[in-house]
């Protein structure tokens, strides 16, 4: 979901950096995807309910440290 807002508020500055000029003051698109990048940014700071623990675990921290401790296991046991 978060990385879903990321991706929305980056093609939303894209289109805002290469709005066409000039631009009026009562340009609404233009309001509108600056309105609608706010709202997104304000929703990404918003807390996720998970815990950094989580959070961890679900971008598979858990793994890469069983597979940090066995590579360095086995370099130990070469070592040896």
């Amino acid at each position: 979901m978060r990385s879903e807002l990321q991706q929305r508020i980056d093609q939303l500055s894209r289109e805002i950096r290469h709005y066409p000029t000039p631009i009026a003051r009562c340009d609404e698109q233009l309001s509108a995807l600056i309105e609608e990048r706010s709202r997104l940014l304000d929703e990404l700071k918003q807390p996720s309910g998970c815990t950094p623990q989580a959070v961890w675990a679900n971008d598979g921290g858990a793994y890469r440290d069983a597979r940090f401790a066995a590579y360095k296991q086995s370099k130990h046991q070469q070592g040896s």
